[in-house]
């Protein structure tokens, strides 16, 4: 579903815009009333607002802090990275300013912070994937963490990325108390690994090896069901005998019907099935856009 919206024209831009949604009510509905920061600039977004609360009617609102803070991130990044790999990122930032500007706080997780976790975590994690599935991003910490390794490359962006929200969440603690910086640590790791399915599910691919002593039969009843099929030239260590060994990449739908080729021609074939984190070609994603 989500890989046939990306074929479309502006499939990714739908993708993004739909996913900052899920953001926006995580953010407004979930952590906000509950002041839960599972890192990044909307963690910061609400320990500003809590913090201002005092200086001005409600303090500073939640988009107000994301349109500062990303801003000169944004300027430094058009001229080091260049205007081609930023125009999904700057809509994306631009939606989810919007989004938390116009999205009302829902009366769903109120002063519940069990329920807030749960329910702001599991709709950021949908977001943020969405987001991802079609190339993009919000900007944020994931901008500042990839313009910081430009400058100490011997730092990975996702150990900055972790620095970073670390710092956030720790900050969090001091304004809020300890009990919410726990949360908010249970919160990212649902967001992450929301996401992360989220994603991996929407490659919905699976890559096959398969060795066998019948590999001209196997590869053409593979093309014969319309499956793409590539021998690969391998060498056996225990026998020290040459093999050709067949590689396969299917959609997880078919591929009960690729294992049911291969046994059926040789019982005793030995076939290791991986997951594909992306195909590109024809049947799978055929178009590789920048971010």
């Amino acid at each position: 579903m989500l890989s046939k919206i990306r074929k479309t024209k502006y499939g990714d831009h739908l993708l993004i815009f739909i996913g900052t949604i899920f953001m926006a009510i995580a953010v407004n509905t979930a952590f906000d009333t509950n002041h839960i920061a599972d890192g990044g600039f909307s963690g910061i977004a609400i320990v500003v607002k809590y913090l201002t609360q005092n200086w001005m009617p409600g303090g500073v609102p939640l988009w107000a802090t994301s349109l500062v803070l990303n801003l000169p991130l944004f300027v430094v990044a058009y001229f080091l990275i260049g205007p081609r790999f930023l125009e999904k990122s700057f809509f994306g930032w631009l939606a989810l300013t919007f989004w938390l500007w116009a999205m009302p706080a829902l009366p769903m997780a109120n002063n519940d912070l069990v329920l807030g976790t749960l329910f702001g975590g599991a709709f950021m994690g949908i977001g943020v994937g969405l987001v991802f599935i079609g190339r993009g991003s919000t900007g944020g910490t994931d901008m500042m963490a990839i313009l910081i390794h430009r400058y100490v490359r011997h730092i990975s962006v996702a150990r900055l990325l972790w620095i970073i929200d670390a710092v956030i969440i720790v900050t969090e603690g001091l304004v809020f108390g300890a009990d919410r910086a726990i949360y908010s640590v249970v919160s990212a790791y649902i967001v992450t690994r929301l996401a992360d399915r989220l994603i991996e599910g929407a490659q919905n691919a699976r890559l096959t090896y398969i060795m066998t002593d019948k590999p001209d039969e196997i590869s053409q009843a593979l093309l014969d069901s319309d499956l793409g099929v590539t021998g690969l030239y391998a060498r056996g260590m225990y026998q020290k005998k040459d093999k050709l060994v067949l590689m396969c990449a299917v959609n997880r739908r078919r591929y009960a019907e690729l294992e049911d080729v291969v046994m059926a021609i040789d019982p005793s074939a030995f076939v290791i099935i991986t997951d594909a984190r992306e195909v590109l070609g024809e049947g799978f994603n055929e178009t590789h856009q920048s971010m």
